[in-house]
């Protein structure tokens, strides 16, 4: 048990980093493929560095933190599952990063069904 209380800042930091850049890494690749190429585009720059990195790292910690804490609190045979848990918040933190930041609206490339690509899991919403 002592080895998981140990572990747990170092990984929640580690997803809340790595949360953070695979926010950015899909958020990248949809607009590339959805937007068209006149430019730089709002996956890049300024915005994406100061504030979807650090926001998205920050909800990643609190987030992945949360659930690490509240699973350790809860029995022993339950509490192995903290790195698991705080694994699946990181990732609904990406998700809910990409969706947020993210207008099919303003996807006009053909061959974006909807504003998704085809690369994108039907069962995800987006």
């Amino acid at each position: 048990m002592t080895w998981l209380r140990r572990l747990g800042p170092v990984w929640c930091l580690a997803l809340s980093v790595a949360a953070a850049f695979a926010a950015v890494w899909i958020q990248g690749r949809l607009y590339a493929a959805c937007e068209p190429q006149t430019g730089p585009g709002p996956a890049d720059g300024p915005y994406v560095w100061f504030f979807v990195i650090p926001a998205t790292a920050v909800v990643a910690l609190a987030a992945s933190s949360a659930g690490y804490i509240l699973t350790m609190r809860a029995r022993i045979p339950v509490s192995y599952l903290a790195p698991a848990v705080a694994l699946v918040a990181a990732c609904l933190v990406v998700w809910g990063a990409v969706a947020w930041n993210y207008d099919p609206d303003s996807m006009t490339e053909i061959w974006c069904n909807g504003g998704k690509p085809d690369w994108w899991p039907s069962w995800l919403p987006l």
